[in-house]
This record gives C-alpha cells, structure tokens and sequence, in this order.
C-alpha cells in the first residue's frame, strides 16, 4: 500500500471531513459549529435488529444489565398479573363453594334445631301424657279391683244358702233328696219339706289345666240360712262321712260337705289350705263361707278375704 494514501478508519480524518464536504452544487457546508449531535440512542426491546454499525459504542455491563433488569420486570410483571388473576379466579370459585356450603350448613343446622325443639316438645308432651295414665291407670286398677271385689261379694252372696256335697259316686237314676236325707239322718238333722229350694249336680271348677275325672259335686239350696247352717255345723260335729253311711255299693270313700264357695273362693280356699298345712297352721274352715285359719288353740283366727291376706300367715 502507498504511503500517500490516507488509512481507513483514522480519527483525524473522519473528524475533519464530517461535515465540511463539498456539495456538487456549490452548495456551502455548514458548519459543525452549530450542530448538536445526538447521543447514540439504544435499541428498543420489540424493535427488529439493525445492522451493525462500527460507529455505535459497545454495549456495556450496565446496558446488558439494564436489558436483563427490564426483561426481567416484564415478565415478572406478565407472571404476577397471571397468577393473581388465577388466584383470584380459584379463590372466587373456593369462595362460592364455600358461601353454598356454609348456607346448607346454616340450613341444616336450622332444620335440625327445629327438629331437637320439636323432639323436646314432643317428649315433654308425652312425658306428662305417661304420667297422666300412671294416675289414670293407677286409679282404674283400684277400680277394677273394687268391683272385682265387689262382684265376687255377690256371686258368693247368691251361694250364702248353699252346701256343695262331693265326694258321692254318680249312679245311673239316683235321687239326690234320698242321698241329702240319709246324710242329714247320719248326723241326727231331720229335712222339712219346705227347707231345699232346689238340689242338682254341678260340674266340677278345675283347680288347674287338667279336667276333673271325679264325679260332679252335689249342691242343694236352702230356703233358709239358718237351717243351712245348723246341718253344717253336725255335719262338722260328726266327722268321717263315707259313701258307706250313705248306703252307695262299692268301697267306702270320704263324703264332705262344705259352704258352695265361689270359683275366686275355692282356688283361695286351696291356697289357704295348702300354706297352712306347711307352716303348720292347726285350724283352717270355713264358716258361712269365709276362710279362716288359726295356728293353734291359742292364736286369734285370721280371715282369709283375698290372696293380700295369705301374707298375714306366711
């Protein structure tokens, strides 16, 4: 290369010939005097890339940190901007889940409020009704036990006149007078034509399940208390009839005579019986048709009226 020509890119002369070359019009150059010049201008983000230009400065540490800084920021800002719209979006979701399930929560609570109120009402109302039949109950027992009373009083009352005979064989046309006169002779009685209302067979009362197999008892009916009574009373001074006394065929078998009892008074007569022959009770009879027992000469007798009175000799 020539000494003469000029080298490219030298300072001085690109300072000298920048702004002072000539027009081909003659058209005078203006001075640099006057000019301001611009301070080299980054390049945008968005913007497409330039050229590269040797006349640009180098980008520093400072401007690349500037980029990142910016880039950084921008996207920070996208990020922030997207997740709080998500969070807002899950959290207004989150929200109304929420809210719907507090409201069926308030309204179960409601209802199940309602329903303990209405429970309590219940059995607050069915706790009084309870004890209103208590009473009520209580009160239609003693009643019932009253007129229990009150109707075994005059069933046995309707028997007062009676005598229950048991113990005689049935035979085939007998005659139940001539059977109550040879008892009644035995004991030294003498039968009146006007002393029996009536005299039949009865059926046996079961003292348990099972039927009786023994002969129906044999119930004659006074016309007068009294005459009742009186052969009672030889008939218990006598003691021991048998169906021999009585003129029946066949093996002698015990014959008693007694009160006709009511079915209530018989199974409490058995009762009576039954206990006082374990505890060893002396005395148990019956006298116009009421029980009574007494444990020996020297004890009171106790009237027997209801199964209460079998604790008075337990």
């Amino acid at each position: 290369m020539s000494s003469s020509t000029p080298a490219r890119g030298c300072c001085s002369s690109v300072g000298d010939n920048e702004g002072t070359q000539a027009n081909n019009d003659n058209t005078p150059a203006l001075s640099n005097a006057n000019v301001t010049k611009r301070p080299t201008k980054r390049q945008a983000l968005d913007s497409p890339p330039q050229a590269e230009n040797s006349s640009e400065a180098p980008i520093t540490r400072s401007d690349l940190r500037a980029i990142v800084e910016e880039i950084t920021d921008r996207r920070s800002e996208t990020l922030l901007a997207q997740l709080t719209s998500s969070l807002r979006s899950i959290m207004s979701s989150e929200l109304s889940t929420m809210r719907n399930e507090i409201k069926e929560l308030r309204e179960s609570i409601t209802f199940i409020s309602d329903q303990y109120d209405k429970v309590v009402k219940e059995n607050k109302e069915t706790r009084e009704l309870v004890r209103e039949l208590r009473v009520e109950n209580e009160s239609m027992k003693s009643t019932v036990i009253a007129l229990t009373e009150q109707l075994q009083l005059k069933e046995q009352s309707g028997r007062i006149n009676n005598i229950e005979i048991s113990g005689v064989t049935l035979i085939k046309g007998e005659n139940l007078n001539n059977i109550l006169n040879r008892i009644a002779t035995k004991v030294g009685f003498k039968i009146l034509p006007t002393d029996v209302d009536c005299i039949h067979r009865v059926r046996r009362y079961p003292l348990d399940s099972k039927p009786s197999t023994l002969a129906p008892n044999i119930i004659v009916r006074f016309t007068q208390r009294t005459r009742k009574s009186e052969l009672l009373a030889l008939i218990r001074t006598r003691r021991g009839l048998s169906t021999a006394d009585l003129d029946i065929d066949g093996p002698a078998k015990p014959v008693f005579v007694n009160d006709h009892l009511s079915p209530q008074n018989k199974v409490l007569y058995g009762r009576a019986r039954k206990i006082g022959k374990e505890l060893n009770y002396k005395f148990i009879w019956l006298s116009d048709c009421k029980i009574f027992v007494r444990k020996n000469e020297s004890t009171k007798a106790i009237l027997i009226s209801n199964a209460n009175d079998l604790n008075k000799i337990k």
